[in-house]
C-alpha cells in the first residue's frame, strides 16, 4: 500500500548491495523487487533456479540491477561462497536479508517422527541466517556500515501445539538479533529480526 510503496524510495538506496535468500517466491520475491525498485543491487538467492531467472529478468525489465545465486543456504560452506560470489560480482554487501525459512507441522509425541526433520527447521531459520551474518560482518565492521535482517514470525512469541520446530526455531532467531544488536553497540550496523504480519505464502 501507498505508506510502504517502493515507488517512494526510488534511488534512495542507489550504490547498495543487498541480498536477500529465498527469494524466489513469495515475500522474498517481493524483497527484491523493492530493494531493487529503490536503486540497490539485488542478489537473489535460493534454490529454484528458473523461478531465480525470472525474477532478474523482471527487475532488468524495469531498470534495476540484480544477479542470481542457485544455493542451499544449509550446504557446507554456501554462506561464505555466496558472499564470496556478490562481493565479486557486485561488491560489498550493505544489507543482508535472511528470508529463506521452512515450517513444520507435526505432534511431537508422534512415535514416526524423524527428529532429523525436526532439526532441519533450525538448519534453515537459524543456523542459515547465522552463518550468513558471520560472512558479512567482518566487511561491514571494516566500513562501519550495515544492515542485518532475518524474518521471524509472531509464532515466537506464542505457545502452539504442532509447532515446537518452527515457533522455538523463531524464538531463536529473535533472541539471537536481540543479543547481536547489543554486541553491535558503538557502531552503525543494525540487527533486527523482524515480524511481517501475516502473509500468504508457500510457507
Amino acid at each position: 500500500y501507498e505508506a510502504i510503496s517502493p515507488a517512494q524510495y526510488a534511488g534512495k538506496l542507489q550504490g547498495k548491495v543487498v541480498i536477500v535468500t529465498g527469494s524466489s517466491v513469495g515475500l522474498g520475491r517481493s524483497i527484491s523487487k523493492a530493494f531493487a525498485a529503490a536503486g540497490a543491487s539485488v542478489a537473489a538467492v535460493a534454490r529454484r533456479e528458473q523461478d531465480l531467472l525470472t525474477l532478474v529478468n523482471e527487475i532488468k525489465s524495469a531498470n534495476g540491477k540484480a544477479i542470481s545465486i542457485v544455493a542451499d543456504v544449509t550446504a557446507k560452506g554456501a554462506a561464505q561462497k555466496i558472499v564470496a560470489d556478490v562481493e565479486r560480482e557486485l561488491g560489498p554487501v550493505d544489507i543482508l536479508v535472511n528470508n529463506a525459512g521452512i515450517s513444520r507441522i507435526s505432534p511431537l509425541s508422534v512415535e514416526e517422527e524423524d527428529m532429523d526433520i525436526w532439526w532441519r527447521v533450525y538448519e534453515v531459520n537459524v543456523r542459515a541466517p547465522v552463518a550468513l551474518i558471520r560472512a558479512v560482518l567482518p566487511s561491514m565492521l571494516k566500513r562501519n556500515t550495515g544492515v542485518l535482517l532475518t524474518t521471524s514470525s509472531a509464532v515466537a512469541t506464542m505457545s502452539l501445539p504442532v509447532m515446537t520446530a518452527y515457533s522455538s526455531s523463531k524464538a531463536a532467531i529473535s533472541k539471537f538479533h536481540e543479543s547481536l544488536s547489543v554486541e553491535l553497540e558503538g557502531t552503525d550496523i543494525l540487527s533486527f529480526a523482524v515480524h511481517p504480519g501475516m502473509v500468504k505464502t508457500e510457507l
